[in-house]
């Protein structure tokens, strides 16, 4: 799934800040940059906190000023930029933390790449003047922070990537323009179903069978649904605090209403533990994983990112495997020619 909220460059500068259990380098080690705003920049690789905070701020690496519209009121608040945070169903999540299939952390992260590079494609723009009047125009190039981050509040395993895109555009001239997001938001749900069906087809091609769920996401058969909900207790709080049937918008309310600081530092060993124990008092086991001529089992993270890279860009979702799911009308044949 894939939410979406507005940041001010307050907020902004927290997404640096180090996980409570990782180390500083560890935290650099866990972001990337997206985006050929990004590559315009130089910005390739980590992300380095002095780039990330300047931007936020309204700042290109060269010192030049971006965003200079003053406040218009006493509540003004500055837009720094967008935080689309892409979660992995919680099934994944286990099977990638709690079993050690470091494989799957790899294939979330390649299917947040793919729902990125569709928004970059179709819906990255700005706002210019035009014989006199303002109208929009597509830029394609955004500059983004990508955080891989894979525990809740609630200490339980949730991979999730926050993509932070920066509130700047390029135009062709070079100039650089405040992006126009009205796009962004309008397509949030076409976007999440994208990682959705990029991850679900990753997952298959790794060897497990998934199951679709009634509200249009999957997990990975092989889990009891006892066992996703006792990994899940920070959702089962937004449940009850925005109802079976709420809508988004009615369960991001929930999310900001019920969230708690992050609490005090918990070491990646002491996590472990955490969920070690938990995994044996609900008797959880790995789901069989079948693949073709490699036998079973799982693989670590270096021969992991071999194993998928090496497959290239042509096994990705393309027209090669049926989408697992029902997108809108039309948007079938949308989604496939997007993310070849």
């Amino acid at each position: 799934m894939m939410s979406l909220k507005v940041i001010t460059p307050k907020q902004g500068e927290h997404y640096y800040q180090k996980e409570n259990y990782y180390s500083q380098e560890e935290s650099k080690k866990n972001s990337e940059w997206f985006g050929r705003g990004a590559q315009n920049l130089g910005l390739q690789g980590n992300v380095e906190g002095e780039d990330f905070t300047n931007l936020v701020h309204g700042q290109l690496p060269s010192g030049e000023k971006f965003r200079t519209r003053p406040p218009t009121h006493d509540n003004y608040k500055e837009r720094a930029g967008i935080d689309c945070t892409f979660s992995a169903p919680k099934s994944v999540s286990i099977a990638a933390l709690v079993n050690g299939d470091e494989r799957l952390e790899l294939a979330h992260r390649e299917a947040v790449k793919t729902a990125l590079t569709v928004l970059e494609d179709r819906y990255a723009s700005t706002r210019v003047r035009i014989n006199g009047q303002r109208q929009a125009i597509s830029t394609q190039n955004l500059i983004v922070g990508q955080f891989h981050h894979d525990s809740s509040r609630e200490k339980d395993p949730q991979l999730h990537t926050h993509c932070v895109i920066i509130n700047a555009t390029q135009t062709e001239n070079g100039k650089w323009y405040s992006l126009r997001d009205d796009d962004i938001h309008s397509h949030r749900k076409l976007l999440g179903q994208i990682y959705q069906n990029e991850l679900a087809v990753r997952v298959q091609k790794l060897g497990y069978e998934i199951e679709q769920r009634d509200n249009g996401l999957f997990e990975i058969k092989g889990y009891t649904s006892e066992q996703l909900k006792a990994f899940s207790k920070r959702r089962e709080q937004i449940k009850a605090a925005a109802g079976e049937n709420a809508t988004p918008s009615e369960r991001e309310l929930a999310t900001l209403q019920t969230r708690k600081p992050k609490g005090e530092e918990v070491s990646r060993s002491q996590l472990k533990e955490y969920w070690d124990l938990q995994a044996k008092a609900l008797d959880l086991k790995s789901p069989v994983v079948q693949i073709p001529g490699k036998g079973e089992g799982v693989k670590g993270k270096g021969e992991a990112e071999s194993d998928l890279r090496s497959k290239g860009q042509e096994e990705r979702i393309n027209t090669t495997f049926p989408f697992p799911f029902n997108l809108y009308p039309g948007e079938a044949d949308f989604c496939k020619k997007s993310i070849k």
